[in-house]
């Protein structure tokens, strides 16, 4: 009943892995697959992996049947273009809540920015649990339309950072923040210079943000569209 850590995880997956080598005797997965009027038999104890280009108009549903007694765990990959995305807002423990800003600090709607300008995306996380909160992950991943502005490289002291931020890591199409510490009842600011570069409609993705090694923390932001207009 508690959250493990990737260490945990590994090290327990490896000392398992050694105990099996050694003594475990492996049935072998015996089973059929059918789809689009075929069916296709396996049996082996070292691995069995079926690539098809799935079409649910042409082959309709997919039939695995396991024939053998060894467990069987399927994994069904799905790629596409996602047509929208309707992320809601949801807050455990903590909250994100984002602004932008022109660099005079005067708002700016997103949803109309004209082509080439430059804006400010500041991003607030608050602990609104009455315990402190450590190691926390703030993702924020920018539209299509959208250029990050990394100064970064400009600046002598580029790996230094306010508050309570220990490392951020800047690239092509996000920005990923790490906050080791923050107070019952604190929030901590970050800020992103941004332009507005492509001309057209793009989705806004949800800004995200989560407690790595606990479950119960995390929060984020609702997802919408964006324009870049001339």
């Amino acid at each position: 009943d508690r959250w493990y850590s990737t260490q945990d995880i590994s090290t327990s997956l490896a000392s398992i892995a050694k105990y099996q080598k050694k003594y475990g005797k492996p049935e072998p997965a015996k089973g059929s697959i059918s789809y689009g009027g075929s069916t296709e038999k396996f049996n082996t104890t070292v691995g069995y992996i079926q690539a098809l280009a799935y079409d649910a108009d042409k082959f309709g549903e997919i039939v695995i049947k396991n024939n053998g007694e060894q467990q069987l765990f399927v994994h069904f990959i799905n790629k596409g273009t996602v047509k929208g995305d309707d992320t809601q807002a949801m807050s455990n423990g903590i909250g994100v809540a984002v602004s932008y800003t022109d660099t005079d600090m005067r708002p700016v709607d997103v949803t109309k920015l004209a082509q080439g300008t430059n804006f400010i995306a500041t991003v607030t996380v608050k602990n609104n649990t009455a315990l402190d909160v450590t190691n926390l992950a703030l993702t924020q991943i920018v539209p299509s339309g959208w250029e990050i502005l990394n100064t970064k490289f400009a600046s002598e002291e580029q790996d230094a950072y306010s508050g309570s931020i220990s490392y951020q890591d800047v690239r092509d199409d996000r920005v990923l923040t790490y906050i080791d510490y923050l107070p019952s009842g604190k929030q901590t600011t970050v800020t992103i210079k941004l332009t507005a570069s492509y001309i057209g409609t793009y989705t806004l993705p949800s800004i995200k943000c989560e407690a790595m090694y606990n479950s119960q923390i995390s929060a984020r932001t609702a997802a919408g569209t964006c324009k870049v207009v001339q």
